[in-house]
């Protein structure tokens, strides 16, 4: 979501769900040869979920700057590490595997952070800390990376009804774009001029082209949808989500029928030599990006009385995107802060891939997540 121009801020790193996948698989596979079934040693950042009976098939691909390197699969429980030259077909996954790292505390300020704590920033270090423990998996495998000291009942929250319901006649969902700039690695296509790194002002080709798609998606789906298209973060990148915040304050006094908001990203997934990131999903046979869902919490100490009843929603949003298309949700992050979520209780960020993804994996992403979210509204309405 964010791109991070001073060094500095890297001390506020915590170690990103790809690059800590990358570098575990890579030692793994320096431990014990490349193919050979070799699983990491026990200090490794894999280690929890080769114990998890409930992973019986899995696939996690992943590239470095466009380039597929390791494969590792999962097959009734054996573990598999390949080189790309030498990857195989995989089976069908039946699980969906993430592993992050708990990011490291920090002191933090009270007032609302233009930047975004809860992931995608650079990742130094050595595997030491890499154990899983900023993740806790439930009965239903939804993956949660907590940066509060808040606690969840998470298999509560899948079985808590939500209320929806609108007129079908009036707009239900906004969606905009506080980082409106942001843009995907440049392939074959789908070249734009860069306004910074990863960003750009040509709405066909940034975060705001995937926005475009969604609501074109839900809207066929029979869900009413206003797209924002309104870029927020340029040319200053300071002031974006005050910006974002009051165009949401207009929406909804002049649509009173709006009831979620979907603030649409793009992470930022860095190495700290600069190499950048994908997350990698496949879904009926096509490569695109995973999503990752946001949730803002009052821990900050500001006002936002209806954190838990967005953490509900993407709790079940996440079980729904698992059990419809195994594979493209990376997780849910809880931060301490509010994001603009405190206007509804159907607000959530949304990250549509990393960097290092493309923007066509990005629209395939966004094609079979407007379903799973569709699916999610019918049931709540």
């Amino acid at each position: 979501m964010r791109y991070l121009r001073k060094p500095i801020f890297r001390t506020l790193a915590g170690l990103c769900v790809v690059a800590a996948t990358v570098l575990a698989l890579t030692a793994a596979a320096e431990v014990g040869g490349a193919g050979d079934g070799a699983r990491p040693p026990s200090g490794y950042a894999l280690r929890d979920v080769f114990a998890r009976e409930d992973v019986a098939a899995a696939i996690v691909g992943f590239e470095m700057n466009g380039q597929l390197t390791r494969q590792l699969t999962i097959d009734n429980g054996q573990l598999t590490i390949e080189d790309a030259a030498t990857a195989t077909a995989a089976p069908s996954p039946a699980a969906t595997v993430t592993v992050t790292a708990a990011a490291a505390p920090a002191q933090m300020p009270l007032a609302e952070p233009e930047g975004d704590a809860h992931a995608g920033l650079f990742y130094e270090g050595g595997l030491e800390d890499m154990d899983g423990s900023g993740y806790t998996p439930s009965a239903d495998g939804i993956n949660v990376r907590n940066s509060t000291a808040y606690e969840f009942d998470l298999n509560a929250m899948l079985k808590t009804p939500l209320d929806f319901a609108t007129d079908a006649d009036a707009p239900q969902v906004l969606i905009l774009h506080s980082h409106s700039s942001e843009a995907y690695t440049v392939a074959d296509g789908d070249e734009y001029a860069e306004s910074d790194p990863y960003r750009t002002e040509d709405k066909t080709k940034s975060i705001i082209a995937v926005g475009d798609a969604l609501a074109e998606r839900l809207n066929l789906r029979g869900v009413n949808v206003v797209h924002d298209r309104e870029i927020y973060d340029y040319p200053s990148y300071t002031g974006s989500y005050t910006r974002a915040g009051e165009a949401i304050e207009r929406y909804l006094e002049k649509y009173p029928s709006i009831k979620l908001v979907i603030d649409l990203h793009r992470d930022a997934i860095v190495a700290g030599d600069g190499s950048q990131f994908k997350t990698l999903g496949q879904v009926n046979g096509e490569s695109c990006a995973q999503v990752l869902l946001v949730v803002g919490t009052d821990e900050a100490g500001l006002t936002h009385p209806k954190w838990r009843e967005n953490m509900t929603l993407a709790v079940q949003l996440e079980a729904r995107m698992n059990g419809m298309y195994p594979t493209l949700a990376r997780g849910v992050s809880v931060s301490r802060y509010r994001y603009n979520q405190q206007l509804t209780a159907g607000s959530l960020i949304v990250e549509i891939g990393s960097t290092g993804n493309t923007l066509r994996e990005a629209l395939t992403a966004v094609k079979y997540f407007a379903d799973a979210y569709a699916s999610q509204l019918t049931v709540d309405s």
